[in-house]
């Protein structure tokens, strides 16, 4: 063992687990009892989640209903120490591989360009990527953009929180900035604001105070996910509209209601206007599958979310082969959950789990969730890109520029001195044990089993 570990620092399990052994004296943390602590170690938690101390094997199994464990929550052993989550010892720091060059002009390396798939390609998301010159806000790395499996962009992440709108009266989750998976990941672990994050320690608090994406007027108030390039449809050409209400009425037949819902033009507003979702809302006469309510088309002068708003909803928790069941109300979406009993629901809601209207309709039948935004009517009736051009970009963010050349300025340099190789916290001093066997060693082949060389 490599000496007692320090309590004034962040500690793993491990090392805690040690020093709180020493304060129980090796017996049982629940007052009353002195059983003797099993070698492995049984932390007790709080209701809050918190670690109180170690117990006996008896009593971490036992519920918690015992008076005992309220006087256990209220002086626990663990006083004073900060203990890391489980996992802790796999945490690396923004530099563990080494400092940041800030010498190297990332702004004109192909190799760091956003590609086209990226879902904030063509936004005021890449303007701010641009900003940024390329790099997190936070540590300064160079944000690399790699291909997933389905073909779309990933790697970089945009950061964001919540702000309430009163007008809305709804919380409105704001763009602060784009940052590493790294980054992203530890952001909110305030445990290590000391170590992990010591040689950024001044670049992070900066970018809580004061987010880059509101350094800027063409990147402030970006609303998270509403800023994608697939979530904004652009609008239908005249032509386009006429022959997508055409497929509609031919859809809709002889029925009035359907006819009604096929013709007004304020579903094309519509996130799913013009595909096969279109449809199945045509075939529903407009109205909710379950309670019937009439669905209400999105208004673009409106920010407020409908009430009775169009939903789509989708069989299982995986949205990418989910197929799609209905269009029903933001409240009836919320009630179907996986986890929901379906005897518990009301008859209306039972019989449209069992015959969905989706898997009844010849349009959007086996449609899958994930491809329903893009399962056009029409083949070539798609409407308008809404994206910005790359010569767009680049005029926003050569006026960006020119009020703020970077974010942050006085933090834009890297202190070589402090840089640490490796993170600072100790590695957990037990070894494990291991739990293989020796296994006896076999007779050659073809020896007979008692016969030795």
């Amino acid at each position: 063992m490599n000496g007692t570990p320090n309590p004034d620092q962040p500690l793993y399990r491990a090392d805690a687990a040690r020093l709180v052994r020493a304060r129980q004296h090796g017996t049982c943390a629940l007052p009353g009892c002195h059983e003797p602590l099993p070698q492995q170690d049984r932390w007790a938690t709080d209701p809050q989640g918190r670690l109180a101390g170690l117990v006996c094997y008896g009593h971490s199994l036992a519920r918690k209903t015992d008076p005992r464990w309220r006087n256990l929550w209220d002086n626990p052993t663990t006083g004073g120490l900060t203990i890391l989550p489980a996992g802790a010892h796999r945490w690396r720091g923004p530099w563990a591989k080494g400092a940041a060059d800030l010498t190297a002009d990332l702004t004109t390396d192909p190799t760091y360009d956003p590609p086209r798939t990226w879902s904030y390609a063509g936004t005021p998301v890449e303007v701010l990527l641009e900003l940024q010159h390329r790099r997190c806000a936070i540590c300064l790395h160079p944000l690399t953009f790699r291909t997933d499996a389905d073909g779309s962009a990933g790697g970089v992440h945009v950061d964001h929180f919540d702000i309430w709108n009163p007008s809305a009266a709804a919380w409105v989750p704001t763009i602060r900035g784009i940052l590493c998976p790294s980054c992203n990941t530890n952001l909110q672990r305030k445990v290590l604001d000391e170590h992990w994050w010591q040689p950024v320690l001044d670049r992070r608090q900066a970018y809580l105070a004061s987010p880059p994406a509101q350094c800027w007027a063409v990147t402030r108030g970006l609303i998270y996910g509403r800023s994608r390039t697939g979530t904004g449809r652009g609008t239908f050409t005249p032509a386009a509209i006429a022959s997508v209400t055409a497929k509609l009425l031919q859809i809709a037949g002889n029925d009035p209601a359907k006819q009604k819902v096929a013709l007004d033009r304020r579903w094309f507003d519509w996130y799913y206007a013009g595909t096969w979702v279109h449809a199945l809302l045509v075939e529903q006469a407009g109205r909710c599958a379950i309670s019937g309510k009439t669905l209400q088309p999105p208004q673009r002068r409106n920010t407020r979310k409908t009430t009775n708003a169009a939903t789509l909803d989708h069989a299982g928790p995986d949205r990418r082969r989910g197929t799609v069941r209905g269009l029903i109300t933001p409240a009836w979406n919320a009630r179907l959950r996986e986890d929901t009993d379906i005897q518990a629901l009301p008859p209306e809601a039972q019989v449209y789990l069992s015959n969905p209207p989706a898997q009844r309709s010849c349009s959007a039948r086996n449609l899958c969730y994930s491809q329903a935004s893009t399962a056009w009517l029409l083949p070539g009736v798609r409407p308008l890109p809404t994206g910005w051009t790359t010569a767009q970009v680049a005029a926003a963010v050569a006026a960006g520029r020119a009020v703020t050349a970077r974010w942050r300025s006085d933090l834009w340099q890297v202190d070589r001195e402090c840089q640490p190789t490796t993170c600072r916290l100790r590695k957990p001093t037990t070894k494990r044990r291991s739990t293989s066997r020796r296994r006896r060693p076999q007779p050659p082949r073809g020896a007979a089993p008692g016969s030795t060389d």
